[in-house]
């Protein structure tokens, strides 16, 4: 897989974050639609996993690794940047009084979702892996 694969949907996604972000400040979408923290968390997960690939195709020899490897290496990004985001989140007082721990739980578990999207399309670029991460 080149990594050029990636840098494409990488930046689409990240352009639609923007432009996603800036209606939502706007229009107090964040604060008025309950559900537009889930997307931008599912994307910025999409995005933090694309990243890492990458990084992983830039950096290692990422093509002789076996998928599974590459499976927690990317999910294991996007879950720790996730809670490191919290944290900020937290400590800035970006949250609703009362429903953090809450929000916490669901924002994570779409980061993570949003990075099994990136590895699935990692493995939509690599078939024959497919097989083997699944077996």
């Amino acid at each position: 897989m080149q990594k050029q694969h990636i840098l494409l949907p990488l930046f689409v996604i990240m352009a639609a974050i923007g432009i996603l972000h800036h209606f939502a400040l706007a229009n107090f979408w964040y604060w008025t639609i309950w559900w537009i923290d889930v997307v931008m968390h599912t994307l910025g997960g999409v995005v933090l996993g694309l990243a890492a690939l990458w990084f992983l195709l830039s950096v290692h020899r990422v093509q002789s690794w076996p998928p599974r490897r590459v499976f927690v290496v990317v999910l294991g990004v996007v879950f720790a940047v996730g809670v490191a985001w919290e944290f900020f989140e937290f400590f800035a007082k970006l949250f609703v009084q009362g429903h953090f721990f809450p929000d916490t739980v669901l924002d994570i578990f779409a980061d993570v979702a949003g990075g099994l999207v990136a590895f699935a399309y990692y493995l939509g670029l690599h078939p024959k892996d497919t097989l083997t991460c699944i077996s």
